[in-house]
């Protein structure tokens, strides 16, 4: 069964990931919110759908956990060929990146090598954070005690929203030097622990417990669970963070009934979907790539970053333009040995 709708929503989150990698949001009046509304969705969300994905196909028995080989051969190979052709391009053109913004080169290899064990660059957090839930999934789903899971993944986002949107209530305590010295340490707390672990495993459960997907009554608990994020930002606003700020705790809840809602949507027959199921992964791949190379450009014409809004949109256009190319360039190759990596 293809689902249509969940396709177009990766589709378009991940058209919302390239805009917050590109400041976009940073141009237009409301930004903040909009882009809590939209881009902060999409690695909850692309967790979700993976561990659905990834359970539908244990439960089925196209893919058996207690076969390592199954297991390679049928999801995880195709995680790991990502990662390793895509980190060292990723590795090489962020250092460019850092050199010319006059970092010494002992810090850059010290912050790559902090990339490469905790928290890869670009898109590659996401596939190295889902490596690591399934691994950690795998054993529990073996003898069928998933559910013993839910509370350490409920403490890891946990532990993460307070080093992130919820740090505000440890500052002042012993608890939060201790929380500084492991984010200066890892450089950022989005991993398969802290965020992975719990949305793939709720996806697993989707899909353990085979929903009613065709009544779609879940929609109609979407739209609470946008006013609650909403409600959520206004109230968190002003407050400080040390990590990217961009958890909350609203996905718990929201994320999984807006997958389900997808999930449910029907689309017409006739549509098809899986080219935007295919340009959703080459977005989310290549978007910060192509826009460290004009960052360096930027750095070598001009000699800093653009920082008139005015500047910052041409060059947010320009981005807009070479990955629009680079996916129709990849795309007319899609008979290529190549080509599975950018799906």
């Amino acid at each position: 069964m293809i689902f249509k709708a969940v396709d177009l929503t990766k589709f378009f989150l991940a058209i919302c990931i390239f805009l917050m990698h590109a400041g976009f949001y940073e141009l237009i009046p409301g930004g903040a919110l909009i882009k809590v509304l939209t881009a902060r969705l999409g690695v909850p969300y692309f967790f979700v759908a993976s561990g659905f994905f990834f359970g539908r196909a244990v439960y089925s028995g196209k893919l058996s956990p207690d076969s390592l080989r199954s297991l390679w051969d049928g999801y995880l190979r195709r995680l790991v060929q990502k990662l390793l052709v895509f980190e060292p391009a990723n590795i090489i053109l962020e250092s460019v990146f850092l050199l010319a913004l006059h970092d010494s080169f002992g810090r850059v290899v010290l912050k790559m090598a902090r990339s490469i064990i905790f928290c890869p660059s670009g898109a590659l957090w996401y596939i190295q954070a889902l490596i690591i839930a399934v691994l950690l999934l795998v054993p529990l789903m073996r003898k069928n005690k998933e559910y013993a899971a839910i509370p350490f993944a409920l403490a890891g986002y946990f532990f993460l929203l307070i080093c992130d949107r919820y740090y505000f209530l440890i500052e002042g305590t012993p608890f939060a030097s201790v929380v500084r010295k492991i984010i200066y340490i890892t450089g950022n707390m989005r991993n398969g622990f802290t965020v992975g672990l719990l949305f793939t495993l709720i996806g697993i459960l989707m899909a353990k417990k085979d929903l009613p997907l065709g009544k779609g009554k879940i929609r109609w608990f979407i739209l609470p669970g946008f006013i609650t994020l909403i409600l959520e930002f206004f109230l968190l606003e002003g407050h400080v963070y040390i990590d990217e700020g961009g958890s909350y705790l609203a996905f718990i809840w929201l994320i999984p009934v807006l997958f389900a809602g997808t999930l449910a949507l029907e689309l017409p027959e006739r549509f098809q979907s899986k080219p935007f199921r295919n340009m959703s992964t080459m977005i989310y791949l290549i978007n910060c790539p192509i826009i460290r190379i004009v960052n360096i450009a930027e750095l070598l014409i001009h000699g800093e970053l653009y920082e008139d809004p005015s500047a910052r949109m041409w060059i947010f256009l320009l981005e807009a333009v070479l990955i629009g190319l680079a996916v129709a360039f990849i795309y007319r190759r899609k008979n290529s040995r190549i080509f599975p990596l950018f799906i």
